[in-house]
């Protein structure tokens, strides 16, 4: 059972960084009414489950990376996406890569609130992603600021700010989106997981386990999205973590060979230049301090 299949029996937040005000109660028969502003950071995962109240979301992604879920879809979300979601349904929230997410969230509710958000975003619950992440992420960041301001209209210049930030969000917008299926959440798990257990991990079809696929399948994905194999990939990570030892904290070829589970440091040695373009020991001497020659960059998208 993955993350987007739990049941929607509760709400829960994983957030460390909560800086949310109050703007005032709901108002009986309100045309359009801004309830709160906060600026959050999620973490993995976040689950949703909103029957009971008549408020409606928007969120504008500032940093960090995600997989949004609503309606049986998946969204890939980036500075610059805005993800929306209203009362009665189930959504989730999941990171990339061991990434969490930084937004400016705002809750809003009214005669209006639905129309307008249709308008604007063509949507209800999904996600647009926008052109320019510098203007939308510039026009939320102001409408938190107004939020805070506490002078006596600041309520009603931030329902202002929120529907020009709707109309903004509607001039950006790309009406598609970033829908993504479930090959490239495979890729993105195993990914993530690469990152994070690059150490521990057995090799690639321990990660193809651990994703609930085979080995072939991953092998295969990979190579479609992005152009290497989660062997070469996860390789590709434990070069990196090597070569950052190598000048951080010098140790003896062999102790890094035995802690990156190599049968000796000549094995690491050739795997280290297959990847870094360079032996081990040539590349810890041109990354010293005053070394003239640039290093060369492993290939692959890690």
């Amino acid at each position: 059972m993955s993350d987007f299949d739990l049941p929607p029996l509760r709400q829960q937040f994983t957030v460390d960084l909560h800086d949310s005000i109050v703007l005032g109660g709901r108002t009986a028969g309100a045309a359009f009414q801004l309830s709160r502003v906060a600026h959050e950071r999620w973490l993995h995962p976040t689950h949703f489950h909103r029957p009971d109240t008549g408020w409606r979301c928007l969120a504008v992604v500032l940093a960090g990376s995600g997989v949004f879920f609503a309606e049986g879809r998946h969204w890939k979300l980036g500075p610059g996406s805005v993800f929306t979601f209203a009362p009665g349904g189930y959504h989730a929230y999941r990171s990339l890569a061991g990434a969490s997410l930084e937004i400016v969230i705002c809750e809003f509710f009214g005669n209006e609130a639905e129309a307008l958000q249709l308008q604007c975003l063509g949507r209800v619950r999904g996600v647009v992603t926008c052109a320019s992440m510098v203007l939308v992420g510039e026009a939320a960041r102001l409408l938190h600021a107004t939020a805070h301001d506490g002078r006596a209209f600041s309520g009603d210049a931030c329902a202002g700010l929120l529907r020009g930030l709707l109309y903004l969000i509607a001039g950006e917008r790309d009406p598609s989106g970033q829908v993504i299926g479930r090959g490239e959440m495979l890729v993105e798990r195993a990914r993530g997981m690469i990152h994070r257990d690059w150490a521990s991990l057995a090799g690639p079809a321990a990660v193809a386990a651990q994703c609930g696929t085979s080995h072939a399948h991953l092998c295969r994905l990979f190579r479609e999205r992005l152009g290497t194999s989660p062997g070469a990939y996860l390789q590709q990570i434990r070069m990196r973590h090597a070569a950052r030892s190598l000048i951080e904290h010098p140790e003896s070829l062999a102790t890094i060979a035995a802690r990156l589970g190599f049968s000796d440091q000549f094995a690491f040695s050739k795997c280290f230049k297959r990847v870094m373009g360079m032996p081990p020991r040539l590349y810890q001497q041109r990354s010293l301090p005053g070394a003239a020659q640039a290093q060369p960059s492993p290939t692959g998208r890690p």
